[in-house]
């Protein structure tokens, strides 16, 4: 135990409201990785912070009934990325940018599948290609 008594330490820190309920929570999640994550009135979960199991951060914030709407992640190559969801957590939008550093914008349908895609390669030529319901490229115009 550490003598400093300015230092709290724990594995789990829960911060309740007056009915003792839990609003927020700081805790080591089970890969061994922190997290803090806050929750409405209702109990559910409506953001959380933290290092998925490989390192990388990541910030979820999530709609009245609990679902995942916007994802603000760093994939492991280090790129970063945005994705929007539907209220059933299928990723529609997706803003990255990609391990060559080039930007790309990903729209896709209601089943999670590729449709859009708005790329700028070698940071020179924008394309902007369409895709069939196979995720391959049925039109592009660059």
């Amino acid at each position: 135990m550490d003598s400093d008594k300015r230092i709290v330490t724990a594995e789990e820190f829960r911060l309740v409201d007056e009915k003792g309920r839990s609003r927020a929570v700081i805790t080591i999640r089970g890969g061994g990785e922190p997290a803090i994550g806050f929750f409405g009135k209702d109990g559910r979960r409506r953001a959380i912070f933290g290092l998925r199991d490989d390192g990388t951060p990541a910030i979820g914030l999530y709609d009245k009934n609990g679902h995942e709407r916007v994802k603000l992640e760093m994939k492991e190559d280090g790129a970063p990325a945005i994705r929007l969801s539907e209220g059933k957590g299928e990723h529609r939008m997706e803003v990255e940018v990609n391990s060559t550093g080039e930007p790309c914008i990903t729209l896709r349908g209601g089943n999670g599948e590729k449709l859009i895609g708005i790329t700028i390669e070698k940071g020179q030529s924008a394309n902007l290609s369409f895709y069939d319901e196979n995720g391959e490229i049925k039109a592009r115009l660059a």
